[in-house]
């Protein structure tokens, strides 16, 4: 029997499984959209081994290799420019997920800036379908004006999208007790994910023996809360866990999420916490209000650590208060983020596209 599902490649970092943007290429290849198409991962590596000519015009030839349909890229950053020329060399149609844009680093000097900000407007124009994943990234003046631009869709929650209620062995793991309060973060450790405003709200705290911070994931910061914890003395009170595969385990037996990120489109993390009625404490930036409103926890602005640490302090404090936000939160995102319609969305982009003549 002739099987004539579309074949489309969603593109994965390799050494990006800590990340928003691998989790949700992943989320879509392990979907029910498998069953109207063949979906597969397309590992690529970082945009400073794409630059690489060898390395740029290997990935143009094992895109050939795979005769694919349609490829997904995420992002609008050089890895997804990089990708976009691959993808036309190779003469296979492309859909861009925007999850994030370089323009948004805050180390970038502003002539880098300016360049990244040209390459970025060539990508839009040069896939053949492109779409943001929050409301915020459609605001975009540069993307909500394009042709090719379909709008928002929202990242795919996982499967089992409800209220988890399994049992955590974290606190065992750990050493906690029943009367610890977990306040958790997930993700990469780096600047602009705010891990920086972070430390100086645990510093804000103060050594409060019944609050324990748990951090899950790695990145270049991490060095920094190593050292700080040692010579500071709060080795008994801060975890750096690193990478973690068991994200579901850490979140079910915490108390508190926190992010206290620079800039972020949506925010796949604090939806992750959502699904898992924690109340979030967060930076009021990107697309994180669209995940967290004003019953799921405490929105702070950014840079705000008096602001943080009191949110953190009032949450610690009151236990109803916790399982009331985290409740609220839960059934938010169950509706705002409903998984059949977010499948439907891509379903419809992934016809449109495939229709279009090269």
């Amino acid at each position: 029997m002739i099987d004539n599902r579309p074949k489309i490649l969603l593109t994965l970092t390799v050494g990006g499984e800590n990340g928003g943007p691998y989790t949700s290429h992943r989320r879509i290849i392990e979907s029910e959209l498998s069953e109207k198409y063949h979906l597969y991962p397309l590992m690529i590596p970082k945009a400073n081994q794409l630059r690489k000519p060898k390395i740029f015009f290997s990935i143009i030839k094992k895109i050939k290799a795979e005769h694919p349909d349609l490829v997904q890229i995420t992002g609008l950053q050089l890895e997804g420019f990089f990708m976009m020329l691959a993808c036309r060399f190779a003469k296979v149609k492309t859909i861009m997920s925007v999850r994030g844009s370089s323009l948004d680093a805050i180390e970038l000097s502003k002539w880098k800036k300016k360049i990244l900000k040209i390459i970025e407007k060539y990508t839009i124009r040069k896939v053949n379908g492109i779409y943001g994943n929050s409301d915020f990234v459609s605001s975009w003046t540069r993307l909500k004006d394009k042709k090719n631009y379909f709008g928002t869709i929202y990242n795919l929650p996982e499967k089992n999208n409800e209220s988890k209620t399994s049992i955590s062995n974290l606190r065992d793991e750990l050493g906690f007790s029943k009367d610890d309060i977990i306040v958790v973060s997930t993700g990469r450790i780096i600047k602009d994910k705010g891990y920086d405003i972070f430390w100086d709200v645990i510093q804000k705290l103060g050594k409060k023996k019944n609050i324990k911070y748990v951090i899950a994931g790695d990145g270049d910061y991490k060095g920094v809360w190593e050292k700080e914890i040692f010579e500071k003395g709060f080795n008994d009170q801060v975890f750096l866990l690193g990478y973690r595969k068991d994200i579901d385990n850490i979140l079910l037996g915490s108390d508190i999420f926190l992010t206290c990120t620079k800039h972020e489109t949506l925010g796949n993390s604090v939806l992750e916490a959502a699904m898992h009625s924690l109340p979030v404490v967060a930076t009021n930036t990107g697309g994180i209000p669209e995940i967290v409103g004003k019953e799921g926890g405490f929105l702070i602005e950014n840079d705000n650590v008096d602001g943080f640490a009191k949110a953190i302090q009032i949450l610690a404090d009151n236990k109803d208060l916790r399982k009331c936000m985290g409740k609220q939160l839960h059934q938010r995102v169950l509706k705002k983020f409903d998984r059949q319609n977010i499948l439907s969305q891509l379903d419809i982009l992934y016809q449109q596209i495939l229709q279009v003549k090269r």
